[in-house]
């Protein structure tokens, strides 16, 4: 079956934030890591946080995912007969919202309820932990907001809705940066701090990829590294020269390591490309019989290999996301900046393989 190129959209969106935020989010350690930093020492000692648990599948109805990027874990307490549970809702916001945040989160905690009291279990308490980066610091609006006209004695009547609200914004680097509890998830902090701005992205390029390589991750892991290279270079708006160039500079320790995941993510594609690309054009050449067919032959077959390379490399990287991933079909186009009917065809693809 002949394969079919990915489509470029004509006018390339701004690369997404929240497959990053979601891949970062749904490993037990980064989410750990950050509850660390803003729960009290009272609260973190109740909480069996070596069973939590991820859980998959989206609580709110179709016409509000799109406005959440949400990552659920949910955490059995210490010595409870009754198995109560404490769920850790985790979103993520690049920009100050249009309403205020209270309404959205209302929607998804009532959305958790119904799931556990359907299934027969018994609701947990819902904390929603919300990470907020972008070209400036904001401060998130209050439902109350909505209703200025209204006297104090109305609004006591509100539903109230207790969040945890962190902006990498306010956070100085020298406090990232020397917080080794959060582990590589500090480069993800750092790469979603500095996205709309390509200088401190470029100056803090170095930590991230000192901080992204630190520990030995497995296989399924190394997608992290691969989508946090990609986001910086999207965000960075760069060609593969100026991104490899880039790499260069790191230190020797960290630079092979990110220089391998780079490569895994481009140039193994490539080069396999190139090299079916000079036998079918050396093939080609001879069938034809003349010199000229030949050195023809092989130029075609270069450039349709270099081009069957860059098809190559992309479509392995859009199956490990549909394969290891939660991600949407709409995400991970806009992620990869293809059309989202190429990745529907690709997940249909390996279903029918399976």
């Amino acid at each position: 079956m002949a394969k079919k190129r990915a489509r470029r959209s004509k006018e390339p969106p701004e690369p997404s934030h929240d497959p990053l935020f979601r891949e970062a989010y749904s490993y037990r350690e980064h989410a750990v890591a950050h509850l660390s930093t803003v729960l009290t020492p009272e609260q973190l000692a109740l909480l069996d946080l070596d069973n939590a648990v991820l859980l998959s599948g989206s609580f709110v109805e179709s016409d509000l995912r799109s406005a959440l990027s949400d990552v659920i874990w949910q955490c059995p307490l210490k010595n409870t007969e009754a198995q109560a549970k404490i769920t850790f809702l985790f979103e993520h916001k690049s920009s100050p919202p249009t309403q205020p945040i209270e309404i959205q989160l209302l929607q998804y905690i009532l959305g958790v309820w119904r799931r556990e009291l359907a299934d027969g279990q018994p609701p947990s308490i819902v904390v929603a932990v919300v990470v907020a980066h972008g070209t400036r610091s904001w401060t998130p609006p209050q439902m109350r907001d909505l209703f200025p006209s209204v006297s104090d004695i109305f609004l006591q009547f509100l539903p109230e809705v207790k969040f945890i609200f962190t902006h990498l914004n306010d956070l100085p680097d020298e406090i990232i940066k020397a917080n080794e509890a959060l582990g590589t998830l500090r480069s993800v902090w750092l790469a979603l701090k500095y996205a709309f701005d390509a200088q401190g992205l470029k100056q803090n390029f170095a930590d991230i990829a000192i901080f992204a390589v630190s520990k030995r991750l497995g296989a399924a892991r190394e997608m992290l590294l691969e989508m946090l290279f990609v986001y910086v270079q999207k965000r960075l708006n760069m060609g593969t020269k100026e991104m490899e160039n880039l790499i260069e500079t790191l230190p020797e320790e960290p630079r092979t390591r990110v220089r391998s995941t780079y490569d895994k993510i481009i140039e193994k594609g490539r080069r396999e490309g190139r090299e079916e690309g000079r036998r079918e054009g050396r093939e080609e050449g001879r069938r034809e019989g003349r010199e000229e067919g030949r050195r023809e032959g092989r130029e075609e077959g270069r450039r349709e290999g270099r081009e069957e390379g860059v098809q190559i490399g992309m479509e392995r990287l859009l199956k490990r996301l549909i394969r290891n991933t939660t991600m949407s079909d709409g995400e991970i186009a806009r992620m990869a900046d293809v059309e989202i009917a190429y990745v529907a065809e690709l997940r249909k693809r390996l279903r029918e393989d399976e």
